[in-house]
């Protein structure tokens, strides 16, 4: 094996063991992830991380945070949008009880509509005054557009709320880009920023095999 492969097995197999995956399953998600997001097999150890934390500070877990990545992964990435930002993104609207496929559906449905506004979503984020891209062309972090959305509703009519969110969202994805909006967006960056922490799957591994080490005594 490369020295790559065998960096995604190791991680592969401690994943398994912590969160209680099947082996074959783990190097699955963390070779779709890696591949999604472009990054090298050597980092396959900060995806189980992100996958592994995003469990334990949000209400998912890590097969319905899976089934969101497969949706959301690579429009995320497409649009610049960081591994961390989307697991955390995604943890928001598993809050709102929009988890797994459809969580990742409706947020792959508002980054496609944000990252090329149909006429009626350019009129609604200029009116609530957000902006998508920075003066370089290049799209803003996405939480920071999220906090200027909900900073623009604030005094509007529920009805207006509505029109707003369809017109930004689409029909499909409006009402759970709402209910995200109706949320504590700075707890979505705290976990933006301790998804970015390293070490988190093998400390609990590690307590994990201590443990079993221990009752087997």
């Amino acid at each position: 094996m490369t020295p790559e492969f065998e960096a995604l097995s190791e991680t592969a197999l401690k994943m398994a063991k912590t969160v209680g995956m099947a082996p074959a399953d783990a190097v699955e998600v963390l070779s779709d992830s890696v591949n999604q997001f472009g990054l090298n097999l050597t980092q396959a150890s900060r995806v189980a991380d992100v996958f592994f934390t995003a469990s334990k500070v949000s209400t998912l877990t890590v097969p319905q945070l899976v089934d969101s990545m497969r949706e959301a992964g690579a429009a995320a990435s497409s649009m610049g949008i960081s591994l961390e930002e989307t697991a955390a993104v995604l943890s928001g609207f598993a809050s709102k009880g929009v988890k797994g496929a459809k969580a990742g559906t409706a947020f792959r449905m508002i980054l496609t509509r944000l990252a090329k506004p149909p006429e009626e979503a350019a009129r609604a984020l200029s009116f609530l005054g957000v902006s998508i891209f920075d003066a370089q062309g290049e799209m803003r972090p996405l939480i920071p557009i999220l906090k200027d959305m909900q900073t623009g509703m604030k005094g509007l009519t529920g009805a207006q709320k509505a029109a707003v969110l369809k017109a930004i969202a689409g029909e499909e994805a409006f009402s759970k880009l709402g209910g995200l909006l109706d949320g504590n967006l700075d707890t979505i960056e705290s976990w933006r920023k301790e998804l970015e922490a390293s070490g988190a799957l093998q400390v609990a591994f590690t307590q994990k095999m201590s443990s079993a080490s221990e009752q087997v005594h």
